[in-house]
């Protein structure tokens, strides 16, 4: 499915904001990143206030994403754990890392 109009311009938009704060570097620290958060609760959500913007920003997408992100952590969890003998536990090394949970998700959304 491809993007509306008014998904492109929001795209554009977030990758304006992103380097703009970022200064084109590939990493960002975790003071950008909140920085990041009020610009792009700004841009998503003009009509209203900025700390109210910030808040819909974490109510409606955030913590959406949260939610989707434990929810496979514990579907793959249990699905571990039928392949277990009794006591045995999952190594560290068999548990999925933030990556493999990301792309299990199909990435985040250009939050639309």
């Amino acid at each position: 499915m491809g993007m509306n109009a008014q998904d492109k311009e929001m795209k554009k938009r977030l990758d304006l904001i992103f380097c703009s704060i970022n200064r084109n570097k590939t990493n960002m620290d975790f003071e950008h990143f909140l920085q990041t958060l009020v610009k792009v609760a700004e841009a998503k959500f003009p009509q209203i206030h900025p700390s109210q913007g910030l808040k819909a920003l974490v109510d409606h997408h955030m913590l959406p994403l949260a939610a989707r992100m434990i929810h496979k952590q514990d579907q793959f969890n249990l699905n571990a754990s039928q392949h277990l003998q009794p006591g045995q536990q999952l190594s560290n090394d068999e548990r999925p890392q933030h990556s493999q949970l990301s792309s299990a998700q199909g990435g985040a959304s250009a939050l639309g």
